[in-house]
């Protein structure tokens, strides 16, 4: 059993083209001993937002804190603290932008199956050793 705090866990800018401040956390990873699943944070500050994207399996959001927009294609819906966050497939287009003075913490779940798929999934990028990938 790993136990850890988010504080511990190393932060990252996320590169990837569309992607304005935001950074992520890996807390639990196939490093961890998680072979099937990974759980990730990601962090955007105060107007930043997460790249057009959609993804090849189901997945799960927590908001942390903060609050925000969820783009559901071009539709978009409120998101705050505590707030849950859960599709199916297939997956439709999705952004999340931060609407608000202080960084929103989003926490993230996957089966490490799951590729990101920027734009209209056109191609999947390459997973870290943390995640599970090469």
């Amino acid at each position: 059993m790993k136990i850890t705090r988010l504080e511990e866990c190393e932060k990252n800018i996320v590169t990837m083209e569309g992607a304005v401040g935001a950074s992520r956390q890996v807390p639990i990873g196939k490093a961890d001993g998680a072979p099937n699943f990974s759980a990730r944070v990601f962090t955007l500050e105060p107007g930043g937002h997460t790249p057009h994207h959609t993804h090849e399996s189901e997945h799960l959001n927590y908001i942390i804190s903060g609050k925000g927009v969820a783009m559901e294609g071009e539709t978009p819906r409120e998101i705050w603290r505590a707030s849950w966050i859960g599709t199916g497939l297939p997956s439709p287009p999705c952004r999340y932008l931060q609407r608000c003075l202080q960084p929103q913490q989003t926490g993230y779940g996957c089966p490490l199956c799951h590729h990101f798929q920027p734009g209209p999934r056109l191609f999947s990028r390459q997973r870290s050793s943390q995640e599970g990938g090469g």
